[in-house]
């Protein structure tokens, strides 16, 4: 029963959250005109998952020119797709006076989506001295960049529909107004340096849609996206005024020397363009695209300095130990801090040479990484438990940290101060004593689990009993029908009663794998595996590690378990932005997925 209440409390606020995404505008290019005006008019469709059809409307007091005409954009966030749909028209008014511009009414799963209405000002001469055009809506927050039609001609003679010139067609004239630029940080840089790429649409022209059809691939690069939504700019290029809209950006962490091809963004555009009289204007469609652009990946330069892990940027360290006087055999931490610009996930803990006295365990690490500005910055914790084996004092020498500046372009390496650390005598016998933990797996919390398991299960029955022995009608044994096995499914078998999933032969997809244990794509195709052993496993579809990793966390699943899966995405992330094959981690990692596959 509190079973299928969490599930419906669960199913009613995912419903309510994916609900309060959609959103339902209407917007027009301007509030007063005159009645010879034409009326550029757009009602956009926000948060849904695909194209909804055709919304319900009744223009009474307009004329409909043209429309509806429909443009779409498809945007992944955190593996969601979402969509963005508009239907503009253009409408001439029938009358002079206070018109209303409609409410639109659309029905998604049931439920119907009403837009705002608006108000037009309709007067009998012409309301800016020339005829009414087209104009581009302000960006506003919120909405998908690539449904907004900006008003930056403030000019009333500036036309909103240029003219094509004689023999000209109208590809060639989209691609006179219109164009994608790339922009990378870098034309040539080293193996695992950031470079920073940002794809950007220049309109020069109103256009009716704008719709990115083809986004770039990045092959032989590891790539962070730093997309995010950016109201569209005014700027001058080339003497010319342009609005720019973002449509990419993203860091990539070179994976191979050699050639690494920014591959080119394709726009769909829609614009009214007019005849060579300017007797009628037609919706015209045009792809813009741009060329590819290569930057060089150059190895790093030799005589890499020694303990030197393919670290590319700037950084610092710092080391403390949590107690500095304490008796020997007692618990303390030792924990080496690393901050600074650049590939903050690939960090390894330098090697430490620990003094006789002094007993290392196996490290624990965490981090914390903006991945939202460039270069990428954040810090790396290494925190090591130590014991002293004998009273006397010990020194942790200076450890050191060597990465390459790709400001001055050379090595570095930078050192801790050491540290010293006096033990006192051991504590005798009978006096509390503080023992040292080294397991750092969930292997002691086990005999609780199963005995949470046997509390649950003496609650049950004692409940059920108490249920039965109050509802039992007073009959005979025929009476009593038998127990719905339904209503006694374990979470295993509840899982199993989802929409089935088609279960992927990942052992195979394994040794697939070791075959190409050596080529650049292994970690990714390794993750890949990964998420895929996740998704059988909680029978879910996410798409992505993060939301599987939340799901995770929250299922009935062995906590050693759990623990492994997030060691070995942790290990796998870190291989992504390392340059440097080592295949002896590799291996590492390919006997991680058989077990965890075995077992899902």
């Amino acid at each position: 029963m509190f079973k299928k209440i969490f599930l419906f409390i669960c199913i009613a606020c995912a419903a309510l959250t994916a609900q309060a995404q959609i959103s339902f505008r209407l917007s027009v290019a301007e509030k007063t005109i005159s009645l010879q005006d034409e009326l550029f008019v757009t009602y956009t469709l926000s948060g849904t998952s695909r194209d909804e059809g055709m919304p319900v409307l009744n223009f009474e007091d307009w004329k409909v020119l043209s429309g509806p005409n429909t443009s779409s954009t498809q945007t992944w966030i955190n593996g969601n797709k979402s969509a963005t749909v508009a239907y503009s028209f253009v409408l001439a008014p029938k009358r002079t006076g206070k018109l209303t511009v409609p409410a639109a009414e659309i029905a998604i799963e049931g439920k119907v989506y009403r837009s705002n209405y608006t108000t037009v000002t309709v007067s009998e001469g012409s309301a800016k001295g020339n005829p009414a055009q087209p104009q581009q809506q302000p960006a506003q927050r919120g909405s998908s960049i690539f449904d907004i039609f900006e008003d930056f001609f403030k000019d009333p003679s500036q036309p909103s529909s240029p003219s094509i010139r004689p023999g000209q067609t109208p590809q060639e004239f989209m691609k006179e107004h219109n164009f994608v630029k790339v922009t990378p940080s870098k034309s040539i840089a080293y193996l695992g340096e950031p470079i920073l790429v940002t794809y950007d649409f220049y309109s020069g022209i109103r256009l009716a849609a704008i719709n990115v059809t083809k986004q770039p691939s990045f092959n032989g690069a590891g790539v962070i996206e730093m997309t995010e939504e950016k109201e569209p700019f005014k700027t001058v290029h080339n003497g010319k005024e342009y609005v720019v809209y973002r449509i990419r950006q993203v860091q990539l962490v070179p994976l191979k020397t050699g050639t690494i091809t920014l591959d080119a963004a394709e726009v769909t555009t829609d614009i009214m363009v007019n005849d060579n009289y300017g007797l009628s204007a037609t919706k015209q469609t045009a792809i813009i695209k741009n060329a590819p652009v290569n930057i060089t990946i150059q190895p790093l330069p030799p005589a890499k300095p020694e303990g030197f892990n393919g670290n590319i940027g700037q950084f610092t360290i710092t080391a403390n130990v949590e107690r500095a006087t304490l008796p020997a055999g007692e618990n303390n931490y030792l924990t080496v801090q690393i901050t600074g610009q650049g590939n903050i996930e690939g960090i390894k803990l330098p090697d430490i040479k620990f003094p006789d006295n002094i007993q290392p365990f196996t490290p624990t690490d965490s981090q914390s990484v903006n991945k939202q500005i460039f270069p990428m910055e954040g810090t790396k914790i290494f925190k090591i438990p130590i014991i002293g084996k004998a009273a006397g004092t010990a020194v942790i020498p200076a450890i050191g940290f060597s990465f390459f500046d790709n400001e001055d372009n050379s090595y570095k390496t930078i050192n801790t101060v050491p540290i010293t650390v006096n033990f006192t005598a051991p504590l005798q016998k009978g006096t509390y004593e503080r023992p040292l933990n080294t397991d750092t797996s969930n292997n002691k919390y086990l005999w609780m689990l199963g005995m949470m398991a046997l509390a649950a299960i003496a609650v049950f029955i004692l409940f059920g009993r108490k249920k039965n022995t109050q509802n039992a009608p007073p009959s005979t044994k025929e009476n009593i029908k038998p127990l719905n096995p339904n209503n006694y499914k374990t979470v295993a078998q509840q899982n199993t009663a989802l929409p089935e999933m088609k279960d992927i032969d990942l052992a195979k997809d394994i040794a697939v794998l070791e075959q190409e244990i050596q080529e650049t794509g292994f970690y990714s195709k390794a993750k890949k595996i990964l998420v895929a052993s996740l998704q059988q496993r909680l029978r879910s579809n996410s798409p992505t590690e993060y939301s599987l990793m939340e799901e995770l966390k929250a299922a009935p699943v062995n906590p050693v378990l759990k623990n492994d899966y997030e060691n070995l995405l942790q290990k796998i992330n870190k291989g992504l932005y390392l340059p440097i094959v080592n295949i002896e981690e590799r291996k590492q990692v390919l006997a991680a997925l058989r077990y965890l596959v075995q077992k899902s």
